[in-house]
């Protein structure tokens, strides 16, 4: 008798540890994934920073051109913060357009004399808000082009699954040792 009650014992625990949910492993969390996750907030306000800064202080054209250049790169950072491989120059670019290129196209535009603004600071005759148009229109094409390129990625991705799939059931259906032609 004592041996058929462990017996059923061992079944027992045997079935109910078969049979418990069990519960998923948390991976271990990857430094660098975290580095980049940081970056990429600090690259969300650092742009937003520099909308305010702009704020009141360009003629309305040029502020809705850095809002929209801030808009861009906040959507990119939420939609493809995680497929831009770290390191990569789309990711680096993003990442500096929002903390480097431009925050510093502003304030090197703001650190003109008063005046200046529309005043020829090049010898081909531009003038200072011109040359700010050009920077902020040049950041503004870049970042189309980043996206572009992540969207094509997606499609190129998407195709490539429908043309695996078409490949591994082209058979199926069919009867064995008949082609498909």
């Amino acid at each position: 008798m004592g041996l058929e009650i462990l017996l059923f014992a061992l079944i027992v625990a045997g079935a109910a540890g078969v049979l418990a949910p069990r519960r998923k492993r948390q991976r271990e969390p990857d430094p660098y994934e975290e580095k980049q996750r940081q970056e990429w907030a600090a690259a969300g306000q650092a742009v937003a920073h520099s909308s305010d800064l702009a704020s009141g202080r360009l003629p309305v054209p040029y502020q809705l051109k850095v809002d929209t250049i801030r808009r861009k790169v906040q959507w990119m950072l939420s939609r493809y913060a995680d497929r831009f491989p770290p390191g990569s120059q789309e990711h680096h670019l993003i990442g500096a357009t929002a903390t480097d290129y431009l925050p510093s196209t502003l304030k090197a535009y703001f650190a003109l004399p008063p005046g200046y603004a529309n005043w020829p600071v090049r010898p081909d005759g531009k003038t200072g808000l011109h040359v700010l148009w050009e920077q902020l229109d040049l950041l503004d094409r870049k970042l189309d082009e980043l996206a572009h390129a992540a969207q094509r990625n997606d499609v190129d991705r998407l195709l490539a699954n429908g043309r695996f799939l078409e490949e591994r059931f082209s058979d199926v259906g069919r009867p064995s040792g008949v082609s498909g032609e």
